[in-house]
Parts: C-alpha cells; structure tokens; sequence
C-alpha cells in the first residue's frame, strides 16, 4: 500500500517542496528511510515508531520504505516526523489518502506523540502563497512567533497529536499562522 504527502525542505532561507512517500508491503519486518537524508531525518524512524505506538497505533509487522523526494536536494532538521506519520497512517488505511493531496505537513514528533516546535515555518509558509494548495484548506505545523504576524496566508491548523483524530481535523485547532503558544 502506498501513500504520499507533500511537505517542505528548507536549504538557506528557502523552502523547497519535497514529497514524503510511504510503501507498506509484505515482506522481512523492516523501516528503511531513504533520499539523501541528515543523521536527523534518520532519527525519524523511532520517532514516528514510538510516537504512533503511544497514541495506540501499533506499525504492522511489513516492509516500510519511506522516500523523501527529490533525492537530489540534502533534507535535514526534524520536521519530516509528521509527513513520515501522516504517510505510514494512510498507508496502513488508518487515515483516507485523499486528504494527504490537499495538505502540506511539516512538524517535529515527541516519543509521546505530540507536534513539538520547528523552525522554518516562514520560509515554508512563504513559499506557499504561489501554489497550487493556497486556495484550499492546507494543514501547517507551526508552533512559533514570526515577526511577520501581520502576513495574511491560507488557513493553517495545529495539529496537537499524532493520533488519526488530529490529522483528520477533529482535535485540530485553526489558528493563525504566526501563532505563539508559550
């Protein structure tokens, strides 16, 4: 089973857009990361694992091979865990793909399954103004203060945990984007 979200690297003051891939498939129970990726992404892969074991969703015992696309561009910091989480939950059908088309994820995961602060949530959501999701409703991590609070940008939602019920928008809170919660 395969999934896909969008999400962003960061390489200077510039967000690129990148593409988390999941594949769930039979197989030696394994989780490979690959697309030219930082000692950080790799990190990831327990992360996300103890993260969804804490919210109760346990991985099945599959092959699971996410790739961060383009493989040409170094991706580094943390906040691949959530588009690693959202793409494994819809690869596992926990969660509906469809949704995955129309959001852009990026977000740091606690061992317990919370969304922690990143940095880089300017450079992302700056980027996003010329895209294509701008009109629709799109879902930003984006824990932070930004002196640009004043930036008016599509609507942007924290997402508080890693379980189902907060990515599909139940325990999701709309605030906006330069939100500081202290």
């Amino acid at each position: 089973m395969y999934s896909s979200v969008k999400t962003a690297a960061l390489q200077g003051i510039d967000s690129i857009n990148v593409s988390c891939e999941a594949d769930v498939s039979d197989g030696l129970p394994v989780f490979d990361l690959v697309g030219f990726l930082s000692t950080e992404v790799r990190e990831s892969r327990e992360r996300v694992r103890t993260a969804l074991r804490n919210t109760g969703i346990n991985l099945p015992a599959k092959r699971i091979t996410i790739n961060i696309s383009p493989a040409s561009i170094r991706k580094s910091g943390t906040s691949f865990d959530l588009p690693i989480a959202a793409s494994i939950l819809a690869a596992i059908g926990v969660i509906p793909e469809e949704i995955l088309h129309r959001v852009i994820m990026i977000g740091e995961l606690s061992l317990y399954g919370d969304v922690l602060p990143i940095k880089g949530v300017l450079p992302v959501a700056l980027s996003m103004k010329d895209s294509p999701l701008n009109s629709q409703e799109n879902i930003l991590k984006c824990f932070g203060s930004s002196p640009m609070s004043r930036i008016k940008y599509p609507p942007y939602y924290l997402i508080k945990r890693t379980d189902s019920a907060s990515i599909l928008g139940s325990n999701r809170t709309k605030i906006p984007l330069f939100y500081s919660i202290k």
